[in-house]
């Protein structure tokens, strides 16, 4: 499956995405903020078991991966894996542990500045069981949606023209965009 940042809460809320997502875009704040949103979504109000690896790392070593996977928690059945700074070519040995893996783990590749042309985005779209999510910077409409969107969980009062004079005056980079909000 293949969607966009302003797809992400509807499709968290009535599709069951399954626990395995690719991260895509340009914008680093979007990816930063999409992560966020996976992981409060998966572990809901549990303590958050979430453990990073550097694509760099992995493809030196790929048994860090199965290492992580096959390891279990003392308190928790749940943690997140987040695989960071993925770069255009994955190994084969991280490839067949990705296909063999049935832990019920959320794993979030953070792939900022990759082309969908590259060999690691075709080798995860061929295992079939990855929601690709785009994170490219908002356009004015895009940033618009984020501030309706925010309002409307805030229940604050707008209208289309407030909206559309805020998102002028913002940055296209969600992470300041929502740091601007909130105060």
């Amino acid at each position: 499956m293949n969607i966009n940042f302003r797809q992400i809460d509807y499709q968290l809320k009535n599709h069951n995405l399954g626990l395995n997502f690719f991260l895509i875009g340009d914008d680093f704040g979007q990816i930063f903020y999409t992560t966020h949103k996976l992981t409060n979504k998966y572990f809901l109000n549990e303590e958050k078991n979430i453990e990073k690896i550097e694509f760099s790392d992995l493809q030196k070593e790929p048994s860090l991966l199965a290492n992580k996977l096959q390891s279990q928690q003392l308190f928790s059945l749940k943690k997140a894996i987040i695989i960071q700074n993925v770069g255009d070519i994955i190994k084969n040995d991280i490839l067949e542990i990705l296909k063999s893996n049935t832990s019920s783990y959320l794993i979030i590749f953070q792939a900022e500045n990759l082309k969908k042309t590259s060999k690691t985005y075709k080798c995860l779209e061929s295992i079939k069981n990855y929601c690709f999510i785009n994170c490219y910077k908002l356009d004015l409409n895009g940033t618009q949606i984020f501030i309706e969107d925010f309002f409307k969980k805030k229940n604050i009062n707008f209208n289309s023209e407030m909206t559309f004079m805020i998102a002028n005056s913002l940055p296209d980079n969600i992470l300041l965009i929502k740091n601007e909000l909130e105060k």
